[in-house]
């Protein structure tokens, strides 16, 4: 004996035919409708535009951002570029623009990486771009001081790879000029925003430390952490065994 509920084709038919058609809301990239006339239009046939239409929707879409987006373009991407770049993509308010960089190898490196990305290796085209609004020098140190400078100049913010510049004078020139210009210009310290650093700014600025003549920090790579590491069980080891000594006096 079969269970369930069993139409034939011809009553599925009637069934679908007086069916009243679902309601929905289409999208604003179809075309501006209320919910009481419109209904779905893969199900139901609804008119749908055509092929030129939804490329002029489709445009006018891939060009909207928000109003605070930066228009990004870096110079630079050979040791340390790669890793700034990274960062500023996968940023939802920053869009990369141009990667510059003189060696033929790097440039090819981040068209693999970033296809949709302009190249070049001549940097006057990202300072006089008008589709960017800051740049980013990832260079040699001593080429930092006339490409911020430059940037500036033609109306860009800048963010500069540590170390800022060769000399003290060179660093507040630049200070100065962005601070003329209403720009803006940071310097790229590794741990700037990290709880520890700042965490220790609030000790020194409370007063917690006292007065601070001088200060170290060691910055803990992957071979320093393993000897630490190494360190500290060979140490409890030590203890250990000291304490197994002197139980046994």
């Amino acid at each position: 004996m079969q269970s369930g509920f069993h139409f034939s084709r011809q009553e599925l038919k009637v069934r679908a035919a007086s069916r009243t058609p679902r309601k929905t809301t289409i999208p604003s990239f179809f075309g501006e409708g209320s919910m009481a006339t419109q209904t779905d239009p893969v199900r139901y046939g609804f008119p749908r535009p055509t092929a030129p239409e939804i490329s002029k929707r489709l445009k006018s879409h891939a060009y909207q951002s928000p109003s605070n987006l930066v228009r990004v373009g870096v110079i630079g991407y050979g040791y340390w570029g790669p890793n700034v770049v990274r960062n500023l993509h996968s940023l939802e308010n920053c869009q990369l623009v141009t990667i510059c960089d003189k060696n033929s190898d790097s440039l090819r490196r981040a068209s693999r990486a970033y296809p949709g990305v302009e190249l070049t290796i001549d940097y006057s085209e990202l300072l006089t771009s008008t589709q960017i609004d800051a740049i980013a020098v990832i260079t040699p140190v001593w080429t930092h001081f006339e490409l911020a400078k430059a940037a500036l100049q033609n109306g860009k913010h800048v963010f500069v790879e540590k170390p800022f510049t060769s000399t003290p004078q060179q660093a507040e020139e630049l200070i100065e000029l962005a601070d003329r210009n209403r720009l803006k210009i940071m310097v790229d310290h590794t741990f700037l925003f990290s709880g520890a650093v700042r965490k220790i700014r609030e000790l020194v600025d409370d007063g917690t430390l006292g007065d601070l003549y001088y200060f170290d920090s060691t910055s803990c790579g992957i071979w320093l952490r393993m000897i630490c590491r190494l360190w500290i069980t060979l140490s409890r080891r030590n203890r250990k065994r000291s304490w197994q000594r002197a139980e046994g006096i």
